[in-house]
């Protein structure tokens, strides 16, 4: 079931993403019709991503059948090859053609990920029968818990890219490009220290279990506060690699929008650790709740920042996402802490 909606999903969004780049592209070069390049290269960056929507249920599998911490280090090695593309690209002056071999990249380590963790039999676990007698009722609700956890995983990949598509259809084109990249570069920190929480949130099923709440919320703290100290580490080594790389390749200053934008931006993706903290807490509890208030809160996030660059262009979309961002978590909270309350007296009883 999870395959087969992930499947559809990706081909809606590979449909939708190719006819807005028909629609945006020749705008973008002055065109009237679409440059058969630029409908390659457009196709070079929407095809990976496609394929890459439909292995989501083969990772989330291998997660659930105990290859947390594998996956997780698969995830920090994306973030790492897709920097370094970046990089090489923005410095040899090729800015946007540079998100074609990124796309790819990641696209191939999940690819070889996935072919060593079949021949390992990693996740095999999760595919034998469950024999302890599951309810009738957690049968019933595990396709609305899969359509809810994949809503939660689309919008909450969706909304720091939404910014975007909003400025290429304003005709904003100079200034998404360097939007475009300026905030993949600002997703690597968050990327990086939701990887650092979640592999160290494998064991909250178990402490829930068998009733070590108290141990399950100090290490719960302690988690988020040392993917905190590595959001805030990667975020500062980012600014000062920035700032120092400026002024000696004129190329990376012209492909990027300026470092106070960038650092804004890893203000308001600082959102998402908080949203993937909260959920982590709730699924301990086999709990799924949250989702639609996180859901909320990223298409509440998406229309500010839309609404942001309709009044301002780029940084007013990027002031938008970011107030909203801050807005809109802090509203999460109010059900996170009553969510909570229930389940924690739940246990006690």
């Amino acid at each position: 079931a999870a395959k087969r909606w992930y499947r559809r999903a990706a081909m809606l969004f590979g449909v939708i993403a190719f006819l807005v780049g028909l629609l945006l592209l020749p705008r973008a070069f002055g065109l009237w019709l679409p440059n058969p390049l630029s409908v390659v290269w457009w196709a070079a960056i929407v095809l990976p991503v496609v394929a890459y929507v439909r292995l989501v249920p083969s990772i989330c599998f291998l997660e659930g059948g105990g290859a947390f911490v594998a996956v997780q280090r698969m995830r920090a090695t994306q973030v790492a090859i897709i920097l370094g593309t970046l990089w090489l690209g923005l410095a040899l002056g090729f800015r946007l053609h540079a998100v074609v071999p990124a796309a790819v990249a990641q696209l191939l380590v999940v690819l070889r990920f996935l072919r060593r963790s079949r021949a390992s039999g990693i996740g095999a676990r999760a595919a034998q029968p469950d024999h302890g007698g599951s309810s009738a009722h957690a049968t019933s609700s595990f396709p609305r818990e899969q359509r809810r956890s994949a809503l939660v995983w689309l919008l909450l990949w969706l909304t720091p890219q939404a910014l975007t598509p909003a400025l290429l259809a304003q005709g904003e084109y100079t200034d998404a490009g360097k939007l475009a990249l300026t905030m993949a570069l600002a997703l690597a920190p968050p990327t990086l220290s939701v990887a650092w929480l979640q592999a160290r949130a494998a064991r909250y099923g178990s402490m829930v279990a068998t009733g070590r709440i108290a141990e399950f919320e100090r290490s719960a703290i302690h988690a988020v506060v040392q993917a905190t100290a590595v959001l805030g580490f990667t975020v500062i080594a980012l600014l000062m690699f920035v700032v120092a790389i400026r002024p000696l390749v004129p190329r990376v200053d012209h492909g990027l929008l300026s470092t106070q934008l960038l650092a804004l931006l890893a203000v308001g993706n600082a959102s998402l650790v908080v949203l993937q903290a909260l959920l982590a807490w709730g699924r301990a509890f086999r709990d799924e709740s949250l989702g639609y208030p996180v859901a909320l809160a990223c298409i509440a996030i998406i229309v500010g920042g839309i609404a942001g660059s309709v009044i301002g262009g780029a940084p007013g979309g990027i002031y938008g996402y970011v107030v909203m961002s801050i807005a809109a978590t802090t509203l999460v909270l109010v059900p996170f802490r009553k969510l909570r309350a229930r389940l924690v007296a739940g246990v006690a009883r």
